[in-house]
């Protein structure tokens, strides 16, 4: 590589070390200018068209390096990850065992072709993949992330709980297996410490949906106990002449349905999300007013469903009476 492109490389890397990665493009583009036949300038801009969202631009810089140098797993590794990123799951998978066979070492390309191989199902692969991850770096919280991940979608909560604990010892600040680790709690049923795992998960990144979506359902899930009329109430569809008796089912869940909604505006729990980023707080004064709309229309989708199945039921008894 020449001095002058090594030098828009190294000013570029120093850009993306602080997130600067939308300067760093025209430095690697000048890089790439001087040294044509060099694969790491466009490695690192294909790394830079990642960070920025722009994954065709990352795919085809990616391939131009793997052209260039077919036995180094770096561009094999960032043609992958452009792959995932462009819903490519079984070209993603194979770039990412090409990296892996080049340099079976390498911690990262063994965590990409884990991750490729959970995200197309191929659990035990990809938890072979984690436990290699697991030997060649046990101070890493990627391989017990993994290892966690694939125990969530085999609902083995325990075993998912007990890796998300061990990924947190060693990187107590990531919001992710700390979201994990809520979900792990859920699938065991500690609602409770769900909910103070979610919060947690929401103070370390308090922009991620899916932690704030989650904490929201964990919230409300004693909501859902007014569900337990519907069958009491489908079977007394079988007599019509217990009609009187299904209107009061009907007003019992008219009952339960106002009870919470009142216990979504005024819950203990729902105290608690005060505490919490303002960020966090402006999802839920937006997500209220929509969990109430779906209350009230579950009850009127549920009565409707009664008045039918009642009016049909009394038709059919009129014209069976009919001599």
């Amino acid at each position: 590589m020449s001095e002058s492109a090594t030098a828009y490389l190294e000013q570029a890397q120093s850009l993306m070390a602080v997130g600067r990665s939308a300067e760093a493009v025209p430095l690697l583009a000048r890089a790439i200018a001087d040294s044509p036949q060099d694969e790491l300038p466009r490695c690192q801009l294909a790394l830079a068209y990642l960070n920025l969202g722009r994954s065709r631009e990352a795919l085809t810089m990616a391939e131009s390096a793997a052209a260039l140098e077919p036995q180094n797993e770096w561009p094999h590794r960032l043609r992958s990850l452009a792959l995932i990123r462009l819903k490519k799951r079984k070209a993603a998978l194979d770039a990412a065992r090409e990296a892996a066979r080049l340099d079976p070492d390498n911690l990262m390309s063994r965590l990409l072709l884990g991750q490729s191989l959970y995200e197309i199902g191929r659990l035990d692969e990809a938890q072979q993949q984690a436990e290699a991850v697991r030997r060649l770096a046990p101070a890493s919280p990627a391989g017990y992330e993994l290892l966690g991940s694939i125990a969530l979608r085999r609902h083995r909560w325990q075993a998912a709980e007990q890796s998300f604990r061990q990924a947190l010892a060693l990187d107590p600040l990531s919001s992710t297996a700390m979201h994990n680790l809520g979900l792990a709690m859920r699938g065991r049923g500690r609602r409770k410490d769900a909910v103070e795992t979610f919060e947690a998960a929401a103070k370390l990144d308090p922009n991620e949906s899916a932690t704030q979506r989650n904490l929201f359902g964990s919230i409300n899930h004693f909501f859902r106990a007014r569900w337990v009329v519907l069958p009491a109430g489908a079977l007394l569809f079988i007599d019509y002449q217990l009609l009187r008796v299904n209107a009061i089912v009907a007003m019992v869940f008219l009952v339960l349905t106002i009870a919470s909604i009142f216990a979504l505006e005024f819950s203990v729990a729902h105290q608690r999300l005060k505490t919490l980023s303002q960020t966090t707080q402006q999802f839920y004064k937006l997500q209220r007013p929509r969990e109430r709309r779906r209350l009230v229309r579950q009850y009127w989708l549920v009565l409707a469903g009664i008045a039918i199945v009642a009016t049909a039921l009394t038709l059919i008894g009129y014209f069976a009476s009919k001599p």
